[in-house]
């Protein structure tokens, strides 16, 4: 789980529980005072649920060692800082994020990601 700002990510948490799903809590008190004093809380503003559509490859190009993928997104909250192209030799994994990969907003509103690969085979996917 992510907490972004104007697009950019302020948070990380992984969730390595067992509860995986429910109800969502947003904001805190504590009405038995077991932790803090009573006046205590967080109050959010602002706050929007957005659906996480997994990206959708269109095109890949290659070019000797060169590498180009055109994708895009359904979720209007993805920038190209918020999405990082992932490689692995074998289609079942395991995938790895491309550090040197360079991913960008395209006039359209599709993005690009370019990167580099010496493998004869390489199997890529985008992730948020």
């Amino acid at each position: 789980m992510s907490l972004y700002l104007n697009k950019i990510r302020v948070l990380t948490y992984n969730n390595n529980t067992t509860f995986t799903n429910g109800t969502l809590m947003l904001g805190y008190s504590d009405p038995f005072d077991s932790v803090g004093n009573a006046p205590g809380a967080v109050y959010y503003a602002n706050l929007s649920v957005v659906r996480i559509a997994a990206p959708v490859i269109s095109k890949i190009t290659r070019a000797g060692s060169n590498v180009t993928i055109n994708f895009t997104s359904a979720d209007g909250t993805d920038s190209a800082s918020t999405l990082k192209l992932q490689k692995a030799t074998l289609v079942t994994g395991p995938y790895a994020d491309d550090n040197s990969a360079v991913i960008t907003q395209l006039p359209d509103g599709t993005y690009q990601a370019a990167t580099t690969t010496a493998e004869e085979t390489q199997f890529f996917r985008i992730r948020k």
